[in-house]
């Protein structure tokens, strides 16, 4: 019996008779896997004590007694291979030396075949390369238009501003004499150029993908530091133990350098220091900015908050970085940024 019901159009798979009495094994799919089997022990000396034993190779852990005439039931087999093994027993208790054996394969769903797991793996694999090619051409295509941008804003941008610089000297220079008045006036435009044309160098250089490594922004924070100098400050600037080929996300670059600069020129404007140290370290996956004076300091409580604590404070919040300002009167400042790398 299959699921219950008489095995109609059943063959066997290993002789190919139709005759369930000739069958050597028999191959059933995963919705057919209930099975049954009647069976009787044949010996006419007192076949009233004659007995019936059977065993699921695969399934059954030891044999079991079926009675006479024997009876066996197998809900819903697992798919796989296994052997019915039959054995008999006369009134004496002499029992059969070999046991009758009847194969049996319960054939997988289609779903748990060797092909298909193949066939799934491989459209895994290959949606997965798909992906990374996608993100890849994407992540080339953002290059280049960053190439572009800067371009087009070192080409463009910048020889309009440098013109008006340009033009505002030549005009100091024709009308200084008769126009004294306007002198001022001229240094001011050719003063805002020139800060303009310094903030658009700094966005062409966080802008280009070929100085997104943090050696580069250590190397432009170095350059940046050496305005100590002209102040007539003692500096020293640290970057110990970087890796040549680390890469750093742009914002994070972008947002560092200007928390930096302005966290520099505070400390060259006001705060009659003497020294100033700089550092930029990695520390496992956190990068950190220090930069400390040794000036007058100032209490944070009734200083006045200007727009320069307040941009450093929203540059490291738009990059998710831990921000702090120490200052005490005649101990000097403190600027720290830490950031995940």
């Amino acid at each position: 019996m299959v699921n219950d019901e008489p095995p109609l159009g059943l063959r066997c798979a290993v002789s190919g008779a139709s005759n369930p009495e000739e069958f050597q094994g028999i191959v059933l799919p995963w919705d057919q896997s209930t099975v049954s089997f009647d069976f009787t022990a044949i010996e006419y000396g007192d076949p009233a004590r004659n007995q019936t034993f059977f065993r699921m190779e695969g399934y059954d852990d030891y044999w079991l007694s079926g009675g006479n005439p024997g009876f066996a039931r197998y809900p819903n087999l697992p798919p796989g291979s296994y052997k019915l093994l039959l054995k008999a027993a006369n009134s004496n208790g002499d029992r059969m030396d070999e046991p009758k054996v009847l194969e049996i394969v319960i054939l997988p769903p289609w779903w748990k075949t060797w092909w298909f797991r193949t066939a799934a793996i491989f459209l895994v694999a290959l949606f997965t390369y798909g992906i990374y090619r996608y993100r890849l051409a994407q992540m080339e295509r953002l290059q280049q238009m960053r190439n572009q941008i800067a371009e087009d804003l070192h080409d463009e941008v910048g020889s309009t501003v440098t013109g008006i610089r340009m033009f505002a000297d030549m005009l100091k220079m024709e009308l200084g004499q008769d126009r004294p008045d306007l002198v001022p006036r001229l240094e001011r435009i050719g003063g805002s150029a020139s800060k303009i044309m310094g903030s658009m160098r700094d966005i062409v250089w966080a802008i280009n993908p070929a100085t997104d490594r943090l050696v580069d922004l250590a190397g432009r924070m170095r350059d940046a530091a050496a305005a100590c100098e002209a102040a007539g400050l003692s500096y020293q600037f640290s970057a110990p133990s970087i890796p040549e080929l680390l890469r750093i996300n742009p914002k994070v670059k972008h947002n560092l350098l200007l928390i930096f600069k302005e966290a520099l020129s505070n400390a060259l404007k006001y705060s009659e220091a003497t020294h100033v140290e700089m550092s930029l370290q990695v520390e496992g996956k956190q990068l950190t900015l220090a930069l400390r004076d040794n000036g007058k300091g100032f209490d944070l409580e009734t200083v006045r908050r200007g727009n320069g604590l307040y941009n450093m404070k929203k540059r490291a919040a738009a990059m998710k970085a831990e921000f702090s300002l120490e200052s005490r009167q005649d101990y000097g400042t403190a600027v720290v940024v830490a950031v995940k790398m």
